[in-house]
């Protein structure tokens, strides 16, 4: 009895020290650092950090997945952007991850000043909606968001999925910079 209580009380410590949060890299907490930006990591929905495969296509400094919800998050932070035309970089994202076929539109959705500053604290935010090529995820849907703070870089979030519900619409403000007076 003394044997099993000891084995409870072990396996209860051992569960609460174990973290409540996703212990993203140590290189995606520098590069949040740099750009002077938060991250709000999921914490519903059995999120993991993905390997990535060599593959061909963008460069991502973390990705989580979650089988649970068939939902993918592809973060790529610069903090060293400097060119100004976040646009231009937006719309060739998206050109790049997006299948190319006439019949398939990416749409763009640009933030007003407004909510630039309220949700994400840039200069300029946008995203835009497609179908990703089959060579860079087996969903069917995807995601591009990308924020732009003058001199503090660009933060591009992907998320591959396959239902349209919720989940994109809140993910899309996991990562925003910090506000000036911090």
């Amino acid at each position: 009895m003394l044997r099993l209580t000891l084995i409870g009380l072990l396996l209860i410590l051992v569960i609460h020290a174990l973290p409540a949060q996703i212990q993203y890299t140590r290189h995606f907490s520098r590069a949040l650092e740099k750009c002077q930006a938060t991250f709000v990591a999921p914490v519903e929905g059995w999120y993991k950090i993905k390997m990535l495969r060599d593959q061909f296509g963008p460069k991502y400094d973390l990705a989580l997945q979650s089988e649970d919800r068939e939902f993918e998050m592809h973060f790529s932070l610069d903090p060293e952007y400097r060119a100004n035309v976040p646009h231009i970089t937006c719309l060739t994202t998206a050109s790049t991850l997006a299948i190319n076929m006439d019949r398939f539109d990416i749409k763009v959705n640009v933030f007003t000043d407004e909510q630039c500053r309220a949700f994400f604290n840039a200069d300029w935010a946008a995203y835009a909606d497609f179908i990703p090529k089959p060579s860079l995820t087996d969903k069917q849907f995807g995601r591009l968001v990308t924020i732009f703070r003058e001199g503090k870089g660009m933060i591009q979030e992907v998320f591959f999925f396959n239902w349209h519900d919720d989940e994109k619409d809140r993910r899309m403000y996991s990562v925003a910079f910090l506000p000036d007076n911090i």
